[in-house]
């Protein structure tokens, strides 16, 4: 099964979003190599 590249990069990006969101709530926000923070 292929999926788009569209649809593989919305998964994605749910998942950081949801990643985010979850670290945001516990106060603890890991930033790792090639991500800024703001």
């Amino acid at each position: 099964m292929v999926t788009g590249g569209a649809e593989v990069g919305r998964l994605s990006l749910g998942a950081v979003q949801l990643f985010l969101e979850r670290a945001g709530r516990e106060g603890t926000v890991v930033v790792g190599p090639g991500l800024t923070d703001g």
